[in-house]
């Protein structure tokens, strides 16, 4: 089982900063770059799941395929 860890730089405002980096390279990269929408949400999913699978250690299984989540 994967255990959320919010502070994986051991620095909240590090953590936070590049948390945020795939919807600030979203917004600079439809606006100030004025790259194409299918390439902009492209390289933000492959940035997201970067810094997901790399920074916060979350399984690739659980990037790629979504589980339904069971009720009891």
């Amino acid at each position: 089982m994967w255990i959320q860890d919010y502070n994986p730089l051991n620095n909240t405002y590090l953590s936070a900063l590049v948390a945020a980096f795939p919807v600030t390279f979203l917004s600079i990269g439809s606006t100030v770059i004025k790259m194409k929408g299918i390439i902009t949400a492209l390289l933000t999913l492959i940035i997201s799941i970067g810094v997901s699978a790399f920074l916060f250690q979350m399984l690739t299984s659980w990037i790629v395929v979504r589980r339904p989540i069971s009720s009891k």
